[in-house]
């Protein structure tokens, strides 16, 4: 098939077989424009921006009467006399008012009105970054675990390492001198922790734990860089200790989470049940269930602002009249992928909404497009995320 040589948006958004592509993204049309832009390097913008445009309208399709859904479909039937019949089929299902943008002056205003796409809608990128293991540092030693894991440190020091996916459990012997053990969970993984006191913690993406193999024996503490959820072992002659760069949480038996990514300009902890006392900056708070302390400030939260703090642990985010920045940030780091966010007019788009973590992306960034009015497109390990505004 000889391939055209396009230098502008408009040529692509002319072009049948551009269009079906975008609609059906049947895999002999991606091989077609993959091998057109090897071939043709120099409309690689063009392409793109026929892209983006083309995914606006779609966007904003709904706002289009039946009338004119209608007339543009017998547009399409008269304009497309030279196609084969499939094709004109494969349009009608698609429902039409978003086609064969050359034939319709509807759709070219609408183009019109997108050139200048900040005044419309703005454009996130993301990209999957390379997937890491979970790492467990035991003193000089480093082990390797490829999938989310469980961590049993029993009370004589053994310890054990189950892979959730593969079922697969392995065992360490306990060590003969005191050393720290750091387990490290990268972005796109999850681990738990259930250290030999009896003391549960969830690990969330991209968080580090700190801890001394002779638990049992000193002080009962560990050290967080980044996100966890902690029930903690009630031992009212050994309080509970939790280090983090900025804060010292001291308990003796409770539930809260900790936020301390080194990325975010605050730290917080927030109380599910009993009792805490936190040092900051050489001052003690203490805090009450359902309270969230943050930047030397206490507020009370109701049931649905716990859920954003601590619903991660059930397999959902919540989400409060939250910008789509912090929505993007933590799915991200949820799934490992780093979003490009350098739009500021954004950060007055926000959302509300539960978010279910299913193994599915394309089912989470649906879900995210419902709850924040926008689209989103998945090339491979390239993500696009178009809000309207």
């Amino acid at each position: 098939m000889k391939q055209p040589k396009y230098i502008q948006a408009t040529d692509f958004l002319s072009d049948d077989l551009f269009i079906e592509w975008r609609l059906t993204r049947r895999s002999e049309l991606d091989d077609y424009w993959t091998e057109f832009l090897r071939c043709h390097p120099e409309s690689a913008d063009a392409f793109d921006s026929a892209i983006q445009i083309f995914g606006f309208i779609r966007i904003n399709s709904h706002t289009l009467s039946p009338e004119k859904s209608q007339k543009l479909l017998n547009r399409i039937f008269r304009t497309s006399s030279t196609l084969k019949r499939r094709r004109v089929v494969v349009w009608y299902f698609a429902a039409a008012a978003i086609v064969l943008l050359a034939a319709s002056p509807l759709l070219w205003r609408e183009y019109s009105k997108v050139k200048s796409l900040e005044s419309v809608s703005y454009m996130i990128i993301g990209q999957s970054l390379p997937s890491q293991d979970i790492q467990f540092r035991l003193g000089d030693e480093v082990v390797q675990i490829k999938n989310d894991a469980e961590i049993h440190v029993s009370g004589n020091g053994s310890i054990s390492i189950k892979d959730t996916k593969n079922h697969e459990t392995t065992e360490y012997a306990p060590v003969s001198e005191p050393i720290t053990h750091t387990l490290s969970v990268p972005n796109g993984k999850r681990s738990t922790l259930l250290l030999p006191d009896g003391s549960k913690v969830w690990l969330n993406a991209g968080t580090q734990v700190a801890f001394l193999s002779d638990f049992l024996q000193g002080e009962r503490s560990i050290r967080v860089a980044g996100e966890i959820f902690i029930q903690v072992a009630e031992e009212s002659r050994r309080p509970f200790f939790v280090y983090t760069p900025q804060m010292t949480v001291r308990v003796t038996g409770t539930t809260f989470n900790v936020s301390a990514y080194d990325n975010q300009p605050e730290e917080s902890v927030v109380l599910v049940e009993g009792h805490v006392e936190i040092d900051y900056q050489g001052e003690v708070v203490s805090l009450l269930p359902y309270e969230k302390f943050s930047d030397g400030v206490v507020t009370s939260l109701n049931e649905r602002e716990m859920d954003k703090y601590t619903s991660w642990t059930k397999g959902f985010l919540s989400f409060d009249n939250t910008t789509i920045y912090e929505v993007l940030e933590t799915v991200g780091r949820y799934y490992n992928i780093e979003f490009r966010e350098d739009e500021p007019r954004l950060a007055g788009i926000s959302c509300s909404g539960k978010l279910i973590l299913s193994d599915n992306i394309d089912e989470v960034f649906r879900s995210i497009c419902l709850i924040s009015n926008a689209d989103f497109e998945r090339i491979e390990e390239t993500v696009t995320i178009i809000v309207k505004k």
